[in-house]
């Protein structure tokens, strides 16, 4: 059973794409997943009790801090009472995932079972944005590439992510995996790769030379490991330029550093300012789960956009709970970090199978929320589940 839950939540929570609304709240495959797994919680609370680490507490005081935040505002924003429970679920996919995970076996089952997801939906992403580029049309699970404008349109992969960030966010954890074991099976590689470098993103191009660099100084590659990582990723740029023109890919490297403009950075720029403005005027608690959607934006052309999401975590998290919403994500990602340093230092060789790697995955996961954060998406909570049942293997 546990590792029909895995299968479950690993592959559920990859669906983030919308499906349907129902009471102000956009249900995706994720969060019908989280559905899913408050009930199985709930179920295995009453039955057997439920087992608490600092992690579970940490989290759970996140999740309240939220809840309690839009409370307060809720008379300016009562929609925020049905967006703020898309925590509820995250914390529940947590929860599921760090029970099923308790013994080595499933653990190492759902690791392998990321990989192999992971090579898949990099695959069929990166094989759809090349035909896009070729037939220079749109098709599902591909997005026209925003930024400077190119005569000949670009488009990047998403696949059933909601949008490319998302899809380079997510790969970053399999291919982390996959390295740490010393890549030999050359196609993973190759589907991992592209997957990341058809997503588009800049963040999780910048996370997947840092996660090579991180793994190959803590678990040195031979050199033919490291020729064939290397050429894999330059294979897979120089397949994005032949299909996709030079600009999809200088959009994302040099372009921002000159003067050409960079409708993407500039609008980030600018939805961030907007957002900080609108905490400043509630600095302590914000205005409630999802209150983007108070903020307006000027644009250029004189219209006002009414509406915003800022990618940054932080910033999101201000305008959204204020500082005691950043302050209690703070205590998740401090604990967490305690936690992998005593694991380590208790656990040694047998922390460096599995625990080494998921904790490299999620430092350059949580780089890549400075950008574009997967807070109201399952899978950092599915993962973050995993992590905390490797720290807590030596204490059952």
């Amino acid at each position: 059973m546990a590792r029909v839950l895995a299968v479950v939540l690993v592959l559920g929570s990859t669906v983030s794409m919308p499906l349907f609304d129902l009471a102000d709240l956009t249900f995706t495959g994720d969060r019908i997943l989280g559905v899913v797994a408050v009930l199985f919680v709930i179920v295995h609370a009453l039955r057997t009790g439920f087992g608490w680490t600092p992690v579970h507490i940490a989290l759970a005081v996140f999740v309240a801090v939220q809840i309690f935040t839009t409370l307060l505002n809720v008379s300016v924003w009562p929609r925020g009472v049905v967006l703020v429970t898309v925590y509820i679920l995250g914390f529940a996919c947590f929860a599921l995932t760090a029970d099923i995970a308790r013994t080595a076996p499933v653990r190492r089952f759902a690791a392998q079972l990321l990989i192999i997801v992971g090579a898949v939906a990099g695959l069929v992403a990166s094989l759809l944005a090349i035909a896009a580029n070729l037939l220079e049309t749109e098709l599902w699970g591909t997005t026209r590439l925003l930024g400077t404008r190119s005569v000949v349109p670009a488009f990047s992969a998403h696949l059933i992510f909601s949008e490319p960030n998302f899809l380079g966010g997510f790969l970053l954890i399999p291919l982390t995996l996959y390295l740490w074991r010393s890549p030999e099976s050359l196609p993973r590689l190759f589907a991992l790769v592209t997957g990341i470098v058809y997503s588009c993103t800049r963040a999780s191009w910048v996370g997947m030379g840092g996660i090579l660099v991180a793994c190959a100084r803590m678990r040195p590659f031979s050199r033919r490991a490291t020729l064939t990582v290397v050429c894999v990723i330059a294979l897979a740029f120089a397949l994005l330029i032949a299909t996709s023109g030079a600009s999809a890919f200088l959009q994302r490297t040099v372009m921002p550093f000159t003067v050409t403009r960079d409708n993407t950075m500039e609008y980030r720029v600018r939805i961030s300012a907007v957002m900080l403005r609108s905490w400043l005027t509630r600095p302590l608690v914000g205005h409630g789960a999802g209150a983007g959607h108070l903020v307006t934006l000027p644009l250029p052309t004189g219209r006002t956009l009414q509406g915003v999401w800022a990618g940054n975590a932080e910033v999101h998290l201000l305008q959204n709970s204020g500082l005691l919403g950043l302050a209690a994500f703070l205590l998740v990602v401090g604990v967490v970090s305690r936690e992998v340093r005593r694991a380590s230092r208790r656990r040694g060789a047998e922390w460096a199978t599995l625990g080494t790697p998921l904790s490299i995955a999620g430092i350059f996961l949580l780089f890549s929320f400075q950008f574009t954060h997967a807070l109201w998406l399952m899978y950092p909570y599915v993962y973050l589940g995993l992590l905390t049942a490797e720290l807590s293997a030596d204490k059952r």
